[in-house]
């Protein structure tokens, strides 16, 4: 991405819609919940490729994060409205409280397409662990493009999948891997 100054080209472009979105994030929030709740950190995280809000704060307790709304209901009504107001854009749900707004085409389908022409791999050497696996999931994308995927709740049991899959790959005797690699 070509940076302008402390801003890449995607955050300058953005910066007058997230202001907007800033502006009308709790509004957006009391769509599903009365509550206008703020538990830890910010609630719009702009991380260069996209604007991340999170229902809580990304820094909110996991507990708090895993009940705001496990269903995905309260995050399903938010991503309806900003797609109505941002046709341009991308609009996925992620994580326990997250929605994230990227442009268009940039997303985990793009990083797997990056991955395999960075590497010299196919999409069928790769498996993909997430949790929201499914349209309108910030993960979808990635099954999308070809992978293995794997649905799971949480990053504990993303680390467990994980760590399994590892053990399967690796020779116990010997320590050697019989995959080409483990990113």
């Amino acid at each position: 991405m070509k940076r302008v100054g402390s801003y890449s080209i995607w955050s300058r472009l953005l910066h007058r819609k997230k202001r907007r979105l800033s502006q009308r994030w709790f509004k957006l929030q009391t769509i599903v919940d009365s509550k206008k709740r703020k538990l830890g950190g910010e609630l719009i995280e702009d991380r260069e490729s996209q604007i991340t809000f999170s229902g809580l704060g990304q820094n909110a307790p996991i507990g708090a994060k895993k009940n705001w709304d496990p269903e995905f209901i309260k995050r399903e009504k938010i991503k309806l409205v900003l797609d109505h107001l941002l046709p341009e854009f991308s609009v996925h749900m992620g994580g326990a409280t997250s929605i994230d707004v990227t442009k268009h085409g940039v997303d985990k389908g793009y990083g797997i397409r990056k991955l395999c022409e960075t590497f010299g791999i196919t999409v069928n050497e790769m498996i993909f662990v997430g949790d929201a696996i499914f349209p309108g999931g910030n993960d979808y994308p990635a099954k999308e493009a070809g992978v293995e995927s794997i649905q799971v709740k949480d990053p504990h049991e993303t680390k467990c999948v994980i760590e399994t899959m590892i053990a399967c790959l690796t020779n116990v005797s010997d320590g050697s891997s019989t995959a080409k690699g483990v990113l």
